[in-house]
């Protein structure tokens, strides 16, 4: 790779693109900017000319990626990279209209980030210098024709006994045009076909034993009459036309190799991207699978807090059934009161394994649901162990101004539905309530939050334009600086070994930006840390049709 090659970031999404510059920066490369628009990048160009552009392909403004690709590519002729989270047909059949160097899935893998930049740069070198052959190659016999049609003598270039090109001045020898000889028989130029066929036997003798053919004889012009030939000039070219070419077959053969180490290195490409997507996807699938299971583990959890209150209820029910029976207190109105307690309990048990049941179904396609809703279900699972650990929930919609402190209160908010996948979208806030949790415990242990104080889960929704925006703060200390940048990554976690799989918020991450559209980012608040979920938001209007 060489030094201080300039890229330009084009990408709307302000984290992905100051960790993308962070990482090309580690590799070599100096960054002539960001933009995060298409106007921009243009704009960006005409100050500063980068080597190669990064571009999103969805971006704000006038201008999507792949149009604004095709005016710097119509306009610059830089590399372009494709940075996309879709692979739509259609998309990818429009990007490859404009030529680019190569793709890279969202979330950007360095490894991908390295490879597809040193091999970009390696084939626009290529690119330059076949450009610069081709044009020195075209230069020459551009040259040559020029020369050759200004001379002073008859030239041609005969094969197979037909004219192939005939200079200027030898078409008028014979009174003809160019485009009148050039294609034709040379019988045209004699008087008969024994004298064509007596010339080409002599001709042929001298040139296969390496000697200049020379000779004077009568040929014919166009309006029949005869014309005498030295074969002096003859020998220079009206004929035959021997040409050292060793140059330009050299130029050839490089174009040749050149092509063939392209061809090559494309072959390698693609199978080493087949081997990285195939491999991508076994491991997404893992992760996957680990995801289900670790969130698994958490309903099990859910479950045992969720059951131990009624379990205790219905032994007490059974204990003074058998204390009654025995002092002959048992009548049917205690029996009916026991029953029914008892009942209400087992329903509860039944209730809370059909929330867990329907939680972790796959969503098999977009529907509208409440985001608040859904939001105080899925705490609403963990509400026995957060009442045990001693935190508290707080969830305000700000669309209403409304603040419910207890999960089965939360209201269902028609304003605030989107139309997307809501089991996926709890299991995104499972993983955050779980993320939090944790942290608040091991705040505690740590001394950073006192036993007796309550820990704190909060909940801010808001609609801002076409985005709804979720936040979520606790006061379980925050995230230490260093680790901020990695908090999404594979199988990154701060928790002692056994407590953490590093995988929940790295799928959340997956779930709210590759299948929901949107995008999911932390920071440090006042007393701990806040998660920031942004999801593309459409007005449901069918509440208003029921209430019409």
């Amino acid at each position: 790779m060489e030094k201080n090659k300039k890229i330009l970031i084009v990408e709307d999404e302000a984290v992905l693109s100051m960790q993308i510059k962070y990482e090309v920066l580690q590799m070599g490369y100096s960054v002539t900017g960001i933009s995060d628009t298409g106007e921009k990048a243009l704009a960006s160009i005409g100050k500063e000319m980068p080597d190669i552009v990064l571009m999103d392909i969805t971006l704000k403004g006038k201008l999507d990626g792949i149009e604004t690709a095709d005016l710097i590519h119509k306009q610059y002729n830089i590399p372009i990279i494709y940075m996309t989270a879709h692979s739509e047909k259609g998309t990818i059949e429009r990007a490859k209209l404009t030529n680019p160097y190569g793709y890279l899935l969202k979330p950007v893998n360095i490894k991908e980030l390295q490879i597809a930049l040193d091999v970009t740069l390696y084939k626009s070198m290529i690119d330059e210098e076949k450009a610069e052959l081709t044009e020195r190659l075209l230069s020459m016999t551009r040259q040559q024709h020029i020369i050759l049609d200004n001379a002073s003598i008859g030239i041609s270039l005969v094969k197979e006994r037909k004219f192939i090109w005939v200079n200027s001045k030898l078409a008028k020898i014979f009174g003809f045009t160019r485009e009148d000889m050039e294609g034709q028989d040379t019988r045209i130029i004699y008087p008969s076909q024994e004298a064509c066929e007596q010339f080409g036997k002599e001709a042929y003798c001298e040139i296969a034993g390496g000697e200049v053919y020379s000779t004077e004889i009568e040929l014919v012009r166009k309006d029949g009459s005869n014309k005498a030939v030295d074969t002096s000039d003859l020998s220079a070219g009206s004929i035959w036309i021997i040409e050292d070419i060793t140059y330009r077959k050299r130029i050839e053969d490089e174009l040749k190799m050149k092509n063939e180490q392209l061809e090559q290195i494309n072959k390698e490409l693609k199978e080493a991207a087949l081997k990285e997507y195939r491999h991508r996807l076994e491991k997404e699938d893992m992760l996957v699978q680990q995801s289900k299971m670790a969130a698994m583990g958490e309903m099990i959890r859910a479950i045992a807090h969720q059951w131990k209150q009624p379990l205790n209820i219905l032994g007490l029910i059974v204990q003074d059934i058998q204390n009654s029976y025995e002092y002959g207190e048992l009548d049917k109105t205690q029996i009916d009161s026991t029953v029914y307690e008892a009942f209400r309990q087992i329903n509860f048990m039944s209730n809370t394994i059909e929330d867990f049941q329907n939680f972790m179904k796959p969503d098999k396609e977009k529907r509208f649901f409440s985001v608040q809703k859904a939001i105080g279900e899925t705490f609403s699972l963990l509400s026995a162990q957060m009442k045990i650990y001693n935190i508290s929930y707080s969830f305000t919609c700000h669309v209403h101004n409304k603040t419910f402190h207890n999960s089965t209160e939360t209201e269902e908010c028609d304003e605030c539905k989107i139309n997307s996948y809501k089991n996926e979208f709890k299991q995104v806030m499972l993983n955050l309530f779980t993320n939090s949790k944790d942290a608040i415990l091991d705040g505690r242990e740590k001394g950073l939050i006192r036993e007796i104080d309550v820990g704190s889960i909060i909940i801010d929704l808001y609609i801002k334009g076409e985005k709804i925006i979720i936040e979520q703060t606790d006061n379980g200390g925050g995230i230490p600086q260093g680790h901020i940048a990695r908090v999404f990554d594979t199988y990154f976690t701060t928790k002692v070994a056994g407590k953490g799989s590093g995988i929940g918020l790295y799928m959340s991450k997956v779930i709210i930006e590759q299948h929901m559209g949107g995008s999911i980012r932390v920071s440090n608040g006042e007393k701990g840390a806040m998660f920031t979920i942004e999801l593309p938001y459409v007005a449901d209007c069918s509440y208003l049709l029921k209430k019409a």
